[in-house]
């Protein structure tokens, strides 16, 4: 039996993907937060939908930032938590610096202070090994991270 070609709309849907999990970014960027967590949510259902496990974890990740800032930290976890598995199992250091970020902020955030660093020093030696200083979340880098364990030592 011969593969089906790919159609227009196989090859957008990955493009549709990110614009919903971007228009769920650009929500919560802007406080909006009942929009933010549906455009994730359908960007995560569809992803699910098409087995594209790298748009898996954009949602996730961006699903576990808006529970972070509505104080469901337990969510957030969870959210992150299933990011930083896909990242891990797609083999992309920089994904998975963004997922112990989002850990961290939400053990810190369930004052779990241990947990926080662990994460963080795991997101510090993953830059170092990957010689960046920077994410895709310009929240992300280096400076930021350090910031967060010297933080945590005062």
């Amino acid at each position: 039996m011969a593969a089906r070609p790919a159609t227009c709309a196989d090859r957008s849907r990955p493009a549709e993907l990110s614009a919903l999990t971007g228009l769920g970014d650009i929500h919560h960027r802007r406080g909006r937060l009942t929009q933010a967590t549906a455009y994730a949510q359908q960007a995560l259902d569809g992803a699910r939908d098409a087995t594209d496990r790298n748009a898996q974890y954009e949602a996730h990740q961006c699903l576990g930032r808006i529970q972070h800032t509505t104080n469901n930290y337990r969510e957030s976890l969870d959210h992150h938590r299933a990011a930083l598995e896909l990242a891990t199992d797609l083999d992309h250091p920089p994904d998975q610096v963004r997922a112990h970020d989002g850990l961290a902020h939400a053990h810190q955030s369930l004052s779990d202070p241990d947990q926080a660093r662990i994460h963080w020093q795991a997101a510090l030696d993953l830059l170092g090994m990957s010689d960046a200083d920077i994410t895709d979340e310009p929240e992300v880098t280096a400076v930021a991270i350090r910031t967060h364990l010297a933080q945590l030592e005062a």
